[in-house]
């Protein structure tokens, strides 16, 4: 009769055991995440959180803007149809100073021109939230 209580309670330990592991793993991968994300982009993380797909991005150092396409581990900035990291687009010189805006249109931009005008009317018409405006200088 001692056989089932060994049986019951190695089964209430294993199951028990095996929650803790993957609450661990899912743990551990957050964090590796949110790690990874403070590692890559720095200051600029907050670009990352706070940006969502099809966001206008605008860079105020040299007047150009783009939209933003994001992924599960990177940002990237779509201009002409090409995919450039965010990074590269903020800082081709690297110079370590950024002053970008993002904002968040109504509606999508598909097939739409970004440029300065063109966002500068759609602030004024109240087309585009301001989402976040960073300034970082190293």
């Amino acid at each position: 009769m001692t056989t089932p209580k060994f049986n019951r309670r190695t089964k209430w330990i294993l199951k028990r055991v095996l929650i803790l592991s993957v609450f661990l793993v899912f743990f551990i991968s957050y964090n590796l995440r949110m790690m990874e994300i403070e590692d890559r982009y720095g200051d600029l993380q907050e670009m990352y959180w706070k940006s969502e797909n099809g966001d206008i991005v605008f860079n105020k150092l040299n007047s150009s803007s783009a939209v933003i396409e994001k992924d599960w581990r990177r940002i990237y900035v779509k201009i002409n149809g090409k995919l450039i990291n965010v990074d590269e687009w903020l800082d081709p010189n690297n110079k370590y100073i950024f002053d970008v805006v993002i904002y968040r249109p109504d509606k999508s931009l598909n097939g739409l021109n970004t440029d300065k005008r063109e966002i500068e009317r759609g602030i004024k018409n109240s087309g585009l939230e301001l989402i976040s405006e960073l300034k970082v200088k190293y």
